[in-house]
């Protein structure tokens, strides 16, 4: 989980992320310093004594293991961690030179505790900067990362520092990776084509070389529309009912013609290196797709065309369950792999 509050987007289904006034945050995508960043892509900063960010559950988790992912700076702060308000330990992130850290919680009274809440607050002077908290428990399921960037394009793997990449990538040392870019790229009417494929081969690359036995899989984008010069909410306003448009007619709400070639190039490259493909524009109506959905009852696109309601996400991650439930099923019986988590 993200640090704090990054972004408008952040958000969690096991846990509520708050973080008090004094935090400020850094992105990835808008730094040229990437040697300071996690795989969160995201850091946030406190430089004053007295500033919490927090994770709450309604309900205990069972958990092995809590790492939170800091930087070690000259002059860095200190935190103070605490475990449903108790005292658990005081991390000093200053030092002679930056890097990252990882800080490892473990149970004290049994092979897994249980917990509803994790605070770390800011002690006296110096700068704190934090990425990320997980939670990992190793009796039963499995270990689940979301990495998400408002905005993204593939080129953000490549942008990351590459030994922190790599390292983190073996550190973590998952089974399965996948990569779900292409709406952005599809948006873009100045995309060249072939640069993107170099990149997006690059990012491959990059993940193959740190985890060269990981499989794979290469979600396509969906459909998605956009309405020419006006907002899109008052087209929606203005456009013909949906019986209308049964016969392929999506008004003003059209797809970005890059869109199908980022799709078609994601198909090459997923055939090229052996990766799962799926595409997720596959379940939804071969024509005007997005604003069909969008028009559904209820809908399953947002207005925008671009973004899904609840309820599409919902319908979208059982289709590609799919796809998901074999290769896992793939893993688990493979003699050579042992589970990390």
């Amino acid at each position: 989980m993200s640090a704090g509050r990054p972004h408008m987007g952040v958000r969690s289904s096991a846990f509520r992320i708050n973080a008090s006034d004094g935090w400020s945050y850094e992105a990835l995508q808008q730094s040229v310093d990437v040697a300071k960043f996690w795989l969160s892509g995201f850091n946030a900063i406190a430089k004053e004594g007295g500033q919490t960010i927090s994770f709450k559950s309604d309900t205990p988790f069972n958990f092995d293991r809590i790492e939170i992912q800091a930087l070690r700076q000259p002059k860095g702060g200190t935190i103070e961690i605490r475990l449903d308000g108790v005292f658990q330990s005081e991390v000093n992130l200053s030092g002679e030179a930056r890097e990252p850290v990882v800080i490892q919680l473990l149970p004290e009274r049994a092979a897994t505790d249980r917990v509803r809440e994790i605070a770390i607050t800011t002690k006296g002077e110096g700068v704190v900067n934090l990425s990320s908290v997980a939670v990992y428990n190793r009796q039963s399921g499995l270990s689940y990362n979301s990495v998400g960037f408002p905005g993204a394009t593939v080129d953000i793997v490549n942008k990351f520092d590459e030994v922190i990449l790599e390292n983190e990538l073996k550190r973590l040392a998952p089974q399965i990776v996948v990569l779900a870019f292409g709406t952005n790229e599809g948006f873009n009417d100045a995309l060249e084509i072939e640069r993107y494929r170099q990149g997006y081969e690059r990012a491959i690359n990059k993940i193959r070389r740190a985890l060269p036995d990981t499989t794979i899989i290469l979600m396509a984008p969906p459909d998605g529309a956009r309405a020419p010069k006006k907002d899109a909410e008052k087209n929606d306003r203005k456009a013909p009912p949906a019986k209308a448009r049964q016969d392929g007619d999506c008004g003003e709400w059209k797809t970005p013609v890059n869109l199908n070639r980022v799709r078609d190039m994601q198909e090459q490259i997923a055939k090229r290196y052996k990766l799962v493909y799926w595409n997720w524009a596959s379940i939804m109506p071969a024509e005007c797709g997005a604003n069909r959905w969008a028009t559904m009852t209820p809908p399953l696109v947002a207005k925008d065309r671009v973004h899904f309601t609840m309820e599409g996400y919902r319908q979208t991650a059982a289709q590609f369950m799919k796809v998901l439930l074999p290769v896992i099923e793939q893993v688990r019986q493979s003699d050579n792999v042992v589970s990390n988590h």
